[in-house]
């Protein structure tokens, strides 16, 4: 914690495993990973950072059970370039971050098990680009502009889960061909 750039950075195909990990304070991102990077954290509090709370791109992976990302300046968990993030357990939260809970962006991919993306500035959950949302038995709710938010053919599949506003609306086509299914 209190590092002035990362917190954890693992990148070039490097893996870690993390029980009970705590990042807070950092400069940048609490955790960046980059170039097939992966972390698996168990119990992770990633929390007060100066821009993201989690960063994956380039065929990254972030996986988390009962994973805490709140109150980072900026997003939560900001996924890109075919990143992969997973995050499960009725633990699990994203929330009170200054921007989006998760940003989900060029080709990358979410996995959404339970937990809640609540409480964050602007979207809950942003997909665009060819990004795909999974989430099952998730609630998203109380987000400052939009629940759900899909974008230039983004994917949401929101089955058997809770959320107040969606754009475009559920089962449209909208917003330069993005859908959000149930």
């Amino acid at each position: 914690s209190n590092a002035s750039v990362y917190g954890v950075c693992v990148r070039r195909r490097g893996w870690v495993r993390a029980r009970y990990l705590i990042v807070t304070g950092c400069g940048s991102h609490g955790v960046y990973l980059t170039d097939g990077g992966y972390l698996n954290a168990l119990y992770c509090c990633v929390a007060g950072n100066a821009a993201i709370g989690v960063g994956a791109s380039r065929g990254s992976s972030f996986h988390s059970w009962q994973g805490v990302l709140v109150h980072n300046l900026s997003l939560g968990l900001s996924l890109g370039g075919n990143a992969t993030g997973a995050i499960s357990g009725e633990s699990a939260r994203i929330s009170g971050n200054g921007s989006d809970g998760v940003y989900v962006n060029r080709g990358s991919v979410l996995l959404l098990s339970d937990g809640r993306v609540e409480n964050n500035g602007r979207y809950g959950i942003h997909c665009s680009r060819n990004a795909t949302a999974d989430m099952t038995y998730a609630v998203v709710v109380d987000n400052g502009s939009i629940d759900i938010n899909a974008v230039s053919y983004g994917y949401v599949y929101a089955a058997e889960s809770t959320y107040a506003t969606t754009s475009p609306a559920v089962n449209t086509v909208g917003n330069e061909y993005a859908y959000i299914d149930v």
